[in-house]
């Protein structure tokens, strides 16, 4: 069984839409001390949050939905 890590960011509302969430997940990924401790990063994201889903879009993670949020999952 893959082991689920959970994602769980916020960017202050001053630096939000500049790129600095994508940014982020995208050096969580590469970071060897994560891929050590799991096998694929998951996020639920509020389905109001259109630039969160942006985000994790543009990286290739799996989209799916649950209730009132959407889920995102990538093997790493």
């Amino acid at each position: 069984m893959a082991r689920c890590g959970e994602i769980s960011y916020s960017i202050d509302a001053a630096y939000r839409c500049n790129g600095y969430g994508t940014r982020m997940l995208g050096l969580l990924e590469e970071m060897e001390e994560i891929k050590k401790k799991t096998d694929r990063l998951c996020a639920m994201v509020k389905i109001t949050n259109a630039a969160s889903q942006k985000c994790f879009e543009k990286l290739g993670y799996l989209k799916s939905f649950k209730e009132d949020m959407v889920y995102y999952v990538k093997d790493i």
